[in-house]
């Protein structure tokens, strides 16, 4: 066995762990707040596999809002000013796989900050966030998706020498997410239908590990200038 072994899961399925790739069945456990070390609101999703212990196989993402939400205060000069916001496509493409849009919408609209002109860049409170949270935890908590997780190999805490591969905290680019059960914004999509891709070689979906190559010095070679080095 090689002294560096990568343990490497495709498509993992079940078991009681997240792990890098396409899972099938995860149970959205339901958004929360984090802030970070500069007083940011950062989203956080959190999941765990179906069937697996919630308090032992869970695992988070993290989604930073620092850049602003993107506001639009739609139907400017006409009777219906209803308002817009663009939360952000991939926090939709993820919501779209357990509820409807609109249901998604109306929850934006009443806790998210409002556009004052026809375009702002608005950053939430965290106390927005919080009120975000609990009211989409209402729709989404306990719904089953089937979500991409990238990755990175990371030296094993149990077994020195050894990389895994441990779920990464960012979200991946989309697509990530698919519907697997009715209601839903998005149709159903079978298992061999799936169109989320997962590939180990590529940078983008699993962080690979460089081993450092260990010091050496002459008496590692059994060889001096005095020596034949038999």
């Amino acid at each position: 066995m090689n002294f560096f072994e990568t343990i490497q899961d495709r498509t993992p399925s079940g078991g009681n762990y997240i792990k890098p790739g396409i899972n099938e069945r995860l149970v959205f456990n339901g958004f929360s707040v984090k802030v970070d070390k500069n007083g940011n609101g950062m989203l956080v999703r959190t999941f765990y596999p179906e069937g697996g212990d919630p308090e032992k196989g869970s695992r988070s993402q993290y989604q930073n809002f620092q850049q602003g939400v993107r506001t639009r205060k739609a139907g400017a000069g006409t009777e219906d000013v209803s308002r817009y916001v663009e939360f952000c496509e991939s926090l939709f493409h993820f919501t779209d796989t357990m509820i409807k849009r609109k249901a998604a919408i109306d929850i934006m609209m009443n806790t998210m900050p409002v556009a004052t002109s026809a375009i702002d860049d608005l950053v939430p409170s965290i106390e927005q966030l919080e009120a975000f949270c609990t009211a989409m935890n209402n729709v989404t908590a306990g719904k089953v998706v089937r979500y991409k997780f990238v990755g990175e190999e990371k030296e094993s805490t149990k077994e020195a020498g050894k990389i895994i591969q441990v779920p990464s905290l960012r979200v991946a680019y989309t697509p990530y997410a698919e519907a697997v059960e009715e209601g839903a914004e998005k149709a159903v999509v079978a298992k061999e239908n799936t169109k989320l891709r997962f590939n180990p070689e590529s940078k983008y979906d699993l962080v690979k590990m460089v081993p450092v190559a260990p010091d050496l010095d002459s008496s590692d070679f059994g060889a001096t200038n005095d020596s034949p080095g038999f």
